[in-house]
């Protein structure tokens, strides 16, 4: 299952943030059982203008955060373009989960 956040992140280049996705509706209800907590994870950084992946200069520490969170370090990119940001997700039950998002650079 993908899951695709359907509001972009917008964000000047000069700006660096912690960004947050939850694999699990707050109410405890959704992709994760009982119990389940996100085990390991990577995070991707596609710039769509020509393709290439700008992981290593626009995100750092990907980590599994709070059981049901994974959150990463955004940072950089170009004025003007559009990146897709893909999560991936494995569960303690050895499920596979994975979100995008688009992300503007203005």
């Amino acid at each position: 299952m993908i899951i695709f956040i359907t509001e972009p992140i917008e964000k000047a280049a000069y700006e660096e943030m912690w960004r947050y996705i939850q694999f699990q509706r707050a109410d405890g209800d959704g992709w994760l059982t009982e119990g389940e907590t996100i085990s390991s994870c990577t995070v991707t950084i596609i710039d769509l203008a020509d393709g290439s992946d700008t992981s290593t200069t626009m995100k750092s520490d990907a980590t599994p955060y709070s059981n049901t969170k994974v959150k990463f370090f955004l940072k950089a990119g170009t004025v003007g373009h559009n990146y897709l940001i893909t999560v991936k997700a494995v569960t303690s039950n050895s499920q596979k989960f994975e979100a995008r998002q688009l992300l503007r650079i203005i």
